[in-house]
């Protein structure tokens, strides 16, 4: 199994300070830019900015960020490749973070032990982790076309809302 490490600002700096912690730990890791290295590392970590919603397709399930600190980040990247989603207890930030834990979709954990007990039940059940995978993708599916009904509803209103001035001022 690999770990797929994105740090939110990967900076020298922050990225120096992880690579430090890795061999602290004795765990082999490698950066993305470095792919020769790879292949024997245990945790790939991501040293360049645009690639996130692409890795989420590679992974088995998503822990997403922030939800430790001031607020989750988005859940429906992950969410959308079909990989379970876990994240901290600061989610209010995120109504789609707050709907996935309402509907058992998205996994709150609190600490490391948590964690690690989420993570183990989802990859030592492997139908169960695929079947949640695929609700969080419906989940997504679902809320796809909703700019669009938005912009529908407001046309409308203001449609309305023109004849009603119109005709207030014949």
């Amino acid at each position: 199994m690999k770990m797929i490490l994105v740090p939110h600002e990967p900076t020298a700096v922050h990225l120096a300070e992880l690579e430090q912690r890795f061999q602290e730990h004795h765990v082999r890791g490698a950066r993305l830019s470095r792919p020769q290295e790879a292949g024997a590392a245990a945790i790939l970590l991501v040293d360049r900015v645009g690639v996130l919603a692409e890795l989420y397709g590679a992974g088995q399930i998503a822990f997403v960020g922030g939800s430790f600190g001031p607020g989750v980040h988005s859940v429906l990247e992950a969410a959308a490749h079909g990989v379970p989603v876990l994240f901290g207890p600061r989610m209010n930030n995120s109504p789609e973070a707050l709907e996935m834990k309402a509907a058992g979709l998205g996994r709150v954990v609190t600490d490391a032990a948590t964690c690690e007990g989420e993570l183990l039940a989802l990859l030592q059940d492997r139908a169960a982790c695929a079947q949640v995978g695929r609700q969080c993708r419906a989940f997504v599916a679902a809320k796809a076309g909703a700019a669009g009904r938005i912009v529908e509803v407001l046309a409308a209103a203001c449609d309305s809302n023109l004849r009603f001035k119109s005709q207030a001022g014949s």
